[in-house]
């Protein structure tokens, strides 16, 4: 049978979960107070992975199968390729390569190093990121207000998926750099389908100039590492960013499965706005509101 689980309504952050093994009822509502406090006063960096997208229609790692059949499928010469090197049986590459692991791998490689397959694959995922990344999401729509407010001072997204700054867009009315201090996307940019992206079978990569940004507000004070939806399975990402960061700071993890003593076990499209709401419960410039020109007339 699965687990039971209770609802808190908490000041502030209504609807936080009590799963078992997580913390219970009373502590939960005092807990995320002191957590938005302490991210008030020190501020955050955010690390973000996919579960923070999965609300909103994008897949998570596992459910990119259809993606790689597309893109093999795109490139008939590396099916053909693939299915005489290795033995594989089937006319088309769902056929080839189905679910099955090993082959999955093997597909991803050949995808990275054919041109057709890997536009293919690319391609496809910013097509669904056209079509999603206009829905509003309430996670990534508090992440943008939390940026813009600066006590989440930089996002490292490994995510593809545009939706924080389409988000940013549509609050604020202007466009939020994927390059520039405030945003990372280290693994690729659904914007940009035309540069070659960190494909799932690859080891993450770092970019200088996010480790050098990362360590000078390492060295300038403390802040909290708000890691929302990533799985942390890739040990460069980890060992690399993650761990020396833990060694130093506060860590506030958010998701289903976060059990630590500082971490929200919710969906982030719940946890994200209640922290929000916590951190700043007050309008960001009361009686007024910005205006968005995204289909008129500029000033």
């Amino acid at each position: 049978a699965p687990p039971a689980i209770s609802v808190v309504v908490a000041s502030g952050c209504a609807g936080l979960l009590a799963v078992p093994g997580g913390r219970r009822l009373a502590a939960v509502g005092e807990m995320a107070a002191g957590i938005a406090h302490e991210i008030r006063t020190w501020g955050a960096l955010s690390i973000v992975g996919a579960g923070a997208s999965l609300q909103s229609g994008f897949p998570l790692t596992a459910q990119l199968q259809a993606l790689i059949w597309h893109a093999v499928d795109a490139d008939e010469g590396l099916r053909a390729h693939l299915g005489a090197t290795h033995g594989w049986i089937g006319r088309t590459a769902r056929e080839m390569i189905e679910d099955e692991p090993t082959r999955t791998h093997i597909a991803l490689a050949a995808i990275a190093g054919s041109r057709e397959a890997r536009g293919a694959y690319q391609q496809g995922f910013a097509r669904l990121n056209d079509e999603r990344a206009d829905q509003p999401s309430p996670a990534h729509d508090a992440l943008a207000e939390l940026l813009h407010r600066r006590v989440v001072e930089t996002v490292i997204s490994f995510n593809w998926d545009t939706l924080l700054e389409t988000a940013y867009r549509r609050r604020y009315g202007r466009a939020l750099s994927a390059d520039g201090a405030w945003l990372h996307k280290p693994h690729g940019d659904a914007a940009h389908p035309e540069l070659d992206w960190v494909l799932p079978h690859e080891t993450g990569v770092i970019p200088d100039a996010v480790m050098c940004q990362v360590r000078e507000m390492t060295a300038a004070r403390p802040r909290v590492l708000l890691i929302v939806g990533y799985s942390e399975s890739d040990e460069e990402i980890v060992n690399n960013l993650i761990a020396p960061l833990a060694g130093r700071w506060r860590v506030v993890r958010v998701g289903p499965t976060a059990r630590g003593e500082s971490d929200i076990t919710m969906v982030a499209e719940q946890a994200l706005p209640a922290l929000a709401r916590d951190i700043y419960p007050v309008p960001e410039v009361p009686g007024w509101e910005y205006v968005n020109f995204d289909g008129q007339h500029d000033l």
